[in-house]
Formats: structure tokens, sequence, C-alpha cells
């Protein structure tokens, strides 16, 4: 059975995998306004998603967390682009995607004991600040 720390990285690894899955059709159809944003918190989420399953496989685990919400990341962005364009009006869409994995990454440490994998919960430590820090910088829509 996985423990508390192993969940809460499969949790974060999952929903990373979930915004990525959106930020695949985002980079290929958004305006160049919004292009630059969207290939950076790509490549931020990229790297913080290897981190992550380095620590899964590290701890003899599978690393292909996904759910069904990756599939409506995806669609809900080709809509978006069907219904109009994904140009600087698609931030609120960024924005919230970046806010629910942030809420993801909250509630994986508030639930954390701190005896559990203390290197982990320092590496999703670090990813949400850089996370929080991203999202805080995010021109306003």
């Amino acid at each position: 059975m996985a423990t508390p720390a192993v969940s809460a990285l499969h949790s974060v690894n999952s929903a990373i995998n979930d915004v990525l899955s959106g930020y695949e059709t985002l980079k290929d159809r958004a305006q160049s306004e919004i292009l630059g944003i969207a290939r950076d918190l790509d490549a931020l989420h990229r790297q913080h998603a290897a981190a992550i399953q380095a620590r899964l496989a590290a701890h003899g685990e599978a690393t292909d967390d996904g759910s069904v919400r990756g599939t409506v990341n995806k669609a809900a962005t080709t809509l978006r682009d069907w219904v109009g364009s994904l140009d600087a009006d698609a931030l609120s869409f960024v924005r919230m995607g970046e806010e629910m994995l942030l809420g993801v990454y909250d509630s994986a440490l508030k639930n954390w004991d701190a005896a559990d994998g203390p290197e982990d919960r320092a590496l999703v430590a670090e990813q949400h600040a850089e996370l929080d820090a991203r999202v805080k910088a995010l021109p306003k829509s």
C-alpha cells in the first residue's frame, strides 16, 4: 500500500499531467498574445512533472498518472478555439487551470504527515512556491 507521501506525489503528478494535456492544444492554437505564457507554463510543468516522476520512480511507483480532467482540458481548449480564438481572453482559462493545480498542491501539502517523505514534501513545497509566483505574475485579464 502506498504511503500518504506517495499518494500525494501521484495526486500532484496526475494534476500536472492534466494541465499539460490542455497546454498541448493551447500551444498549437494560441495566438501570439498568449503563446509565450503558454510555452513558459508548459515548460515549468514539464520540469515539475519530471521531478515528481523521478521521486515516484525512486519509490518504485508507476509515473503515468492522468485523469479524465486532462481529456476535458484538451477538449475545452479545442472548443474555445472553435468558438473564438485563443487570444488574451483565454488568459482567464489559463489562470483557472493554474489555480486548480495550485489547489492540488495545497491539498497535498496540507494533508502531508511531516514524518512521511520530508524530501518529497520539500520538492512539492518548492514547486508550489514556483507555480504560485508564476500565477501571481500572470497579466490581469
